[in-house]
């Protein structure tokens, strides 16, 4: 039986309305719920900027509205906190929740989160660099008493992180996966506990898959011990009542071409610059009546995936939706 997440960003949101909707979550039965971890971000359509909360302050406040419900980033940045502090903070986190921290992390996407508050966006080789820098000090931080580190980025003498997290031998890392098939996935396996998939492509997701696991092949570890996840943006159009922004993005011939694009094909396109083009190739649609999502979401299953954490349920209706008509349909 496939665990479900729930992803929801809260953008535009009040408070009231994240702290019911996640309540809302446990109650049906979701397994985890995931939310972004950008400082910004602007409507695609408008190119203003729209209100976003803090991840790390709105976390512990959904924590303490729950009970049993995992939750975590997806995902938090390297390079925008210092990881020995935000070893204090993820611990704090997994002790206000018992133990239900999920930690997903990446590095970084955009400039727009980092340049403007005066913050370095280094190239993405760097960035990814700093990255294996600062879980190497979250483990550290998290499991030695007394944590040193002597690296490129960072160092620690003798730093002291108590209480530790309540999760042995520390909170999971869930490393993103998005388009990158070198660096990416052999970080992954060399650090991390999960995995996330976001993207759009059915052919790029199985070839990102695969370099996981000849990564694992060469260092020896068993590809089973990663757990897996995948981002899917659910759309029910047997309303017959999708704005003309969702009827855009989810036009079902455009969106069988964007499944069956390569790695390669998807860079390429990613030049256009163009942000619909963008949001077709990075996140998967799954369209239709309850049946067709159930029949789409088992195909994906069968990939591998231990998690599937859907996006796109903003209404509670939806939320409810999905947890009667699709959760229990799918193996």
């Amino acid at each position: 039986m496939s665990e479900f997440g729930v992803y929801q960003t809260a953008v535009g949101w009040q408070f009231d309305q994240i702290r019911d909707y996640i309540v809302l979550a446990e109650q049906l039965g979701f397994d985890a719920f995931w939310t972004m971890d950008n400082v910004v971000l602007i409507d695609p359509e408008t190119e203003e900027q729209v209100p976003v909360f803090e991840t790390w302050t709105l976390l512990p406040a959904l924590a303490a509205v729950t009970i049993k419900i995992r939750l975590g980033p997806l995902v938090t940045p390297c390079n925008r906190r210092h990881p020995a502090l935000f070893a204090k903070m993820t611990t704090t986190f997994d002790r206000i929740s018992n133990g239900r921290l999920d930690l997903g992390l990446g590095p970084g996407d955009d400039p727009m989160y980092f340049v403007p508050w005066g913050m370095r966006f280094p190239k993405a080789s760097v960035r990814i660099a700093i990255l294996r820098e600062e879980i190497e000090v979250l483990k550290r931080m998290w499991t030695e008493a007394r944590a040193s580190y002597e690296g490129v980025y960072y160092q620690l003498d003798q730093a002291v992180n108590h209480p530790k997290p309540i999760q042995k031998p520390h909170p999971p890392i869930w490393i993103g996966l998005v388009l990158g098939r070198k660096l990416m996935p052999r970080l992954a396996v060399d650090v991390a506990d999960g995995i996330n998939v976001y993207n759009g492509s059915d052919v790029a997701t199985g070839e990102l898959l695969d370099a996981v696991r000849m990564n694992c092949e060469a260092s020896s570890r068993e590809y089973e011990s990663i757990r897996k996840s995948r981002n899917v943006n659910v759309v029910f159009t047997d309303d017959g009542e999708l704005s003309e922004a969702v009827r855009a993005l989810t036009d079902l011939d455009d969106l069988k071409v964007v499944r069956a694009m390569s790695l390669d094909d998807q860079l390429a396109e990613i030049k256009n610059k163009k942000y619909a083009n963008y949001v077709r190739i990075t996140e998967r649609f799954v369209v239709g009546s309850s049946d067709e999502i159930v029949e789409q979401l088992n195909a994906i299953r069968a990939m591998g995936f231990d998690q599937i954490i859907a996006g796109g349920l903003g209404r509670s209706e939806d939320l409810i939706r999905f947890a009667e008509e699709v959760i229990p349909y799918v193996g």
